[in-house]
């Protein structure tokens, strides 16, 4: 089955501050993670199973750790993988907001 993916307005300013962070270190190693990122999104989208389940943070949210220091967060249904947060793996993620709101660019195929 191929699902769409898409992030919201949340997930991607995670996105945009984990490239920052890294960058003023090693622009390479940001765009690598990037790209890690990237494809660990297209193998949620075709198994979303594989992470685990978080009521502790909302009803139907699962967690994946990436091959990054980085751990997503995300919902899915048969048609859509949204991916809602993506969070370096020291922070607390039961002290984040998860907002589901995505952004007007809509999702990836």
């Amino acid at each position: 089955m191929t699902r769409e993916v898409c992030f919201t307005v949340s997930a991607d300013v995670d996105l945009v501050e984990l490239w920052i962070y890294l960058a003023k270190k090693n622009l390479s190693v940001a765009n690598k993670a990037l790209e890690i990122i990237a494809r660990e999104t297209q193998t949620l989208r075709v198994f979303p199973f594989m992470g685990r389940l978080r009521p502790d943070i909302k009803d139907g949210i699962r967690s994946w750790p990436s091959e990054t220091k980085y751990i997503f967060f995300y919902l899915f249904d048969h048609r859509l993988l949204k991916i809602v947060r993506v969070l370096h793996h020291t922070r607390d993620s039961t002290k984040v907001e998860f907002n589901e709101t995505t952004n007007s660019l809509g999702t990836i195929e």
